[in-house]
């Protein structure tokens, strides 16, 4: 794979992000069962403190699964839009908001780099598609004054 000429030619490409709930058996077993019944599990800040700490990590049935549980309608579609939002962003909600607290710097190379791999992956049709494309874009005029 060739690198833009954008950035340096020392990133590499990463690696298909794994996504969190895929599992190698793909049946539901024992311990899907305890992380459904588990409140800990679902409580929202309880529930990321808990798998921060023991490192357990829930799939995404028994997250379904336990947000209606316990939170009814309301919590069904709260999982629904965790588990969106880590479709979308690579990453977990509670994984986004525990970096704000990190000591260490996000990687922007590698940052941008997914982002760039995100554009290429774009077809024609969805670029097209886009509300920013074509004659109905708006357009912003950047002016440079040097001093």
């Amino acid at each position: 794979m060739q690198t833009p000429a954008l950035l340096s030619s020392d990133i590499k490409p990463i690696a298909e992000p794994q996504v969190r709930g895929a599992t190698s058996d793909d049946g539901f077993d024992f311990d899907d069962f305890i992380d459904v019944i588990n409140p800990l599990q679902h409580l929202p800040v309880v529930g990321t403190i808990y798998r921060a700490i023991t490192g357990d990590e829930i799939e995404a049935p028994a997250k379904i699964a336990g947000g209606a549980l316990f939170g009814g309608f309301y919590g069904f579609l709260g999982a629904l839009g965790a588990l969106a939002y880590e479709g979308i962003a690579g990453e977990s909600f509670e994984d986004t908001v525990l970096s704000f607290f990190d000591d260490e710097p996000a990687d922007a190379p590698q940052m941008a780099q997914r982002a760039y791999q995100s554009a290429q992956s774009l077809s024609a049709d969805e670029i097209e598609r886009s509300p920013f494309y074509g004659s109905g874009a708006p357009r912003v005029n950047v002016v440079q004054l040097e001093i």
